[in-house]
């Protein structure tokens, strides 16, 4: 008859030698645990980094469309308002002229006080406006947004009508070159004007 092995015995043959110690795979299997643990940690570690960063470049983007955006707006109130200011200049120049011809004494009317007062507070604000753009935007914008500028300052500094009326449409161009320059940089097709 052949005797019997019990199951250490064989576990023995046929793992080739002795039996590996009892806290042997338990410590493997922690191992890989905080091996795991690990690497979900900093994978969720890289994660959140890449996901604050995106969060806050969409930020900043949203400032830059922000503030253009009151550019933009303000521009056309600034045009606005110095096509009414000059309107109201040659009213009061006109009924100048008119009690001069009447030969009474001329009064300086103040029609245009108004106006100017408008065109003044306008062009404050946007200069505000562009101040607060150029803190925000990346350089070719910033550079844009200067151009901008000095065309609206020259279109206050003007004396005539016609150097009005030309320095009106320079920034109207200007806004035009403004806006193409943030949709470049934003990577948006340019559409033409109908």
């Amino acid at each position: 008859m052949r005797p019997t092995s019990s199951p250490l015995v064989m576990l023995q043959a046929v793992s080739g030698g002795d039996a590996a110690p009892w806290w042997g795979v338990p410590v493997i299997a922690g191992g890989f645990l905080v091996l795991g643990a690990f690497l979900a940690f900093v994978f969720n570690l890289i994660q959140d980094n890449r996901r604050a960063a995106r969060e806050k470049a969409q930020r900043w983007d949203q400032n830059v469309l922000n503030h253009t955006s009151a550019v933009i707006t303000l521009t056309k109130r600034l045009l606005s308002a110095s096509s009414d200011y000059q309107a109201a200049q040659r009213v009061e120049i006109d009924l100048m002229l008119d009690q001069q011809r009447r030969g009474e004494k001329i009064e300086f009317p103040t029609i245009a006080r108004p106006a100017l007062s408008i065109l003044s507070d306008t062009f404050e604000a946007f200069n505000q406006a562009c101040d607060e753009l150029a803190l925000v935007a990346p350089t070719p914008v910033r550079v844009a947004v200067d151009e901008h500028w000095e065309h609206a300052s020259s279109l206050m500094q003007t004396v005539s009508s016609e150097e009005s009326d030309a320095s009106r449409v320079n920034l109207s161009l200007s806004s035009d070159s403004l806006s193409a320059t943030v949709r470049d940089y934003f990577g948006i097709e340019r559409l033409g004007r109908r």
